[in-house]
């Protein structure tokens, strides 16, 4: 009995252990003020590397798997890169003259061009050729997000067949940095650099936007990583406002980094 009892508490206090330690690995912090700043609801999440800490708000849409519209374009890179559909991140791509409603799509882009001004031709021309096979074992092999391609490879990522959390958004960049994804180090390496948003002489900023006006709710994202103080911070905003019919038009979808910069400056002193 004894025996028992004595096996019984030391896993009930391990049991408290670990509960306190993932407890403390994460903390809910309160960040309404910058989203009702701009007339919108939405989530963010940040991991702090040195502090091995999460921070986030609305946890429960921070779970949520949701359309990545053009954040996928990160992943899209890599698999571009790696499978050598093209030569390089400068190889110029025609454009045929079909008209988008943003005009900078509207010419020739090489990668680094198609990232910057997000234009959707290219990642959808590019990996229509990497092939359905091919692009599924990348997903599968990388753990991102729902890992569905769905039935088309050129639009899986707007379709709503593939769809991605916040917190699945902010592993896969951890995993990105530390080089643990299934493909080369040369399509990583220049990968990093096509991501990179803002630099100076005090941090780097890497990251992506994102918006969808498909499927019940239109909604757009920021995702990236700040390396600052010799530490990094990775982090996954995402942004919505249900009192804008055209979302995508309006100043509310513009939220999404003001938002991130805001929080970054104000409640972790960085940038």
């Amino acid at each position: 009995m004894r025996s028992f009892t004595t096996w019984g508490l030391l896993i009930f206090l391990l049991t408290c252990f670990n509960f306190s330690c993932t407890q403390n690995k994460e903390k809910n912090i309160d960040l309404n003020k910058y989203f009702s700043k701009y007339r919108v609801q939405g989530t963010f999440l940040l991991y702090d590397q040195n502090k091995d800490q999460y921070f986030v708000y609305n946890k429960e849409r921070a779970k949520t798997r949701l359309c990545p519209a053009s954040s996928f374009k990160i992943f899209g890179t890599l698999a571009i890169l790696d499978s050598e559909v093209i030569k390089n991140e400068k190889t110029v791509l025609k454009w045929d003259g079909t008209k988008h409603f943003i005009e900078s799509f509207n010419q020739d882009l090489n990668l680094e061009q198609a990232y910057k001004y997000s234009a959707e031709w290219v990642y959808q021309k590019l990996i229509k050729e990497i092939g359905h096979s091919k692009m599924q074992n990348y997903l599968t092999e990388s753990h991102y997000g729902n890992e569905t391609i769905g039935e088309k490879v050129n639009a899986f990522w707007l379709d709503q067949s593939f769809k991605v959390s916040a917190y699945e958004q902010v592993e896969f960049l951890k995993k990105l940095d530390s080089n643990d994804l299934p493909f080369h180090q040369s399509s990583i390496d220049k990968t990093k650099t096509i991501m990179i948003h803002e630099h100076s002489d005090k941090y780097i900023l890497r990251g992506k936007t994102g918006t969808t006006d498909k499927g019940v709710e239109q909604m757009s994202w920021f995702i990236g990583y700040l390396e600052q103080n010799s530490n990094k911070y990775f982090f996954a905003t995402n942004v919505y406002s249900p009192s804008e019919k055209e979302f995508f038009k309006s100043k509310a979808v513009q939220a999404r980094i003001p938002i991130t910069k805001e929080i970054l400056k104000t409640e972790f002193n960085l940038l």
